[in-house]
């Protein structure tokens, strides 16, 4: 071997020591970045579940198309598009969902008590919203984040420049065959060497507005609140028994 040759064939040795090491270390911190976001959606998907268990509670406390609409139009959040059909369909797990709530008693009537537990769950419904939006915020910056920093790494690391760059520290008769055999080496490669990611939070989830504080709308949904156990007060009875049981 000549003396050129050993110094190409060192050379060759170190860059690709050095850049296999740079990739591989990014490619692994990036892929674990990537399963950390896919956790932290679960966790998001989870906050979302108490904002549709809330939403379906006041959907059945409402029970009535009218009335579910009307609270639409009051406090902007799309009730009849956020609730579990199966919970709302089914007699047994509609008595789960209230049972137990863990709320007070507080009311001399029936409807007083009823209308308490109303705005109690709708309070629950904001708060649980509020947090699931500062949540689905944090995953939307985080799958920016991550794929701006995954279409960086691409672009820093094209493997067919980079086998294309060892080449040239190689004798022509060590090429990797015709050119075609190359190409499809190169797709093999880059397939292989493909960072798995995952979609955005809003592929996942729903994305709606919060809806406004009790204090801003306390009238209107008050009204509503009579308006629905005045028409179905056996429901809103049964409610009532089930939300305060004791043991």
């Amino acid at each position: 071997m000549k003396p050129w040759e050993e110094i190409a064939e060192i050379l060759s040795g170190e860059v690709k020591r050095e850049i296999s090491e740079a990739y591989f270390s990014e490619k692994k911190a990036l892929e674990d970045a990537w399963l950390e976001y896919k956790e932290f959606v679960k966790s998001l998907c989870k906050k979302e579940e108490a904002v549709i268990l809330q939403a379906s509670r006041i959907l059945i406390m409402l029970e009535n198309e009218g009335l579910i609409e009307e609270f639409e139009r009051i406090t902007g959040f799309p009730l009849k598009k956020n609730y579990l059909k199966e919970i709302v369909e089914s007699p047994t797990l509609r008595r789960k969902l209230f049972e137990k709530l863990g709320k007070k008693s507080f009311g001399l009537t029936s409807k007083s008590r009823f209308i308490k537990l109303f705005f109690d769950i709708y309070e629950d419904l904001v708060k649980a919203t509020k947090s699931y939006r500062m949540t689905l915020k944090k995953a939307k910056r985080l799958y920016d984040d991550l794929k701006r920093d995954t279409e960086h790494f691409y672009k820093r690391y094209d493997l067919g420049s980079i086998l294309d760059f060892f080449r040239k520290f190689e004798d022509s008769s060590y090429a990797m065959g015709a050119i075609e055999d190359r190409e499809r080496l190169h797709e093999e490669l880059a397939l292989s060497m493909k960072i798995e990611t995952f979609p955005k939070p809003t592929d996942f989830v729903e994305d709606y507005e919060e809806p406004p504080g009790l204090e801003k709308i306390y009238s209107s949904l008050r009204k509503l609140a009579q308006r629905a156990y005045e028409t179905h007060q056996d429901l809103a009875k049964e409610i009532l028994k089930l939300a305060f049981k004791k043991d």
